[in-house]
């Protein structure tokens, strides 16, 4: 089981890098409520259409809830970290 997370995790990383990029972008026009706001409604968009944003091939619902959530969970820590070291330079 946790071989199979770990493909998924890798394949939906990749599928949704350009989506990643497109909400870093947003990030520079939206104040940090604004910005997480939309991050969080962009992932509850990929939760309610996985197959739009992901293909067909997709582990169990539940299964598949938990991966979204847990990209976007390691997405927006990963822009925490580069918001903090942009102040601290």
């Amino acid at each position: 089981m946790a071989g199979e997370n770990q493909f998924y995790r890798l394949k939906f990383n990749r599928a949704l890098e350009p989506i990643k990029v497109m909400m870093v972008k947003r990030k520079l026009d939206l104040s940090l409520n604004e910005w997480i706001s939309f991050v969080e409604r962009t992932k509850m968009s990929i939760i309610a259409h996985p197959q739009e944003y992901l293909g067909d091939e997709l582990p169990a619902k539940d299964g598949l809830v938990e991966l979204i959530e847990n990209i976007f969970k390691d997405f927006l820590k990963e822009q925490a970290t580069k918001r903090i070291n942009l102040i601290q330079k």
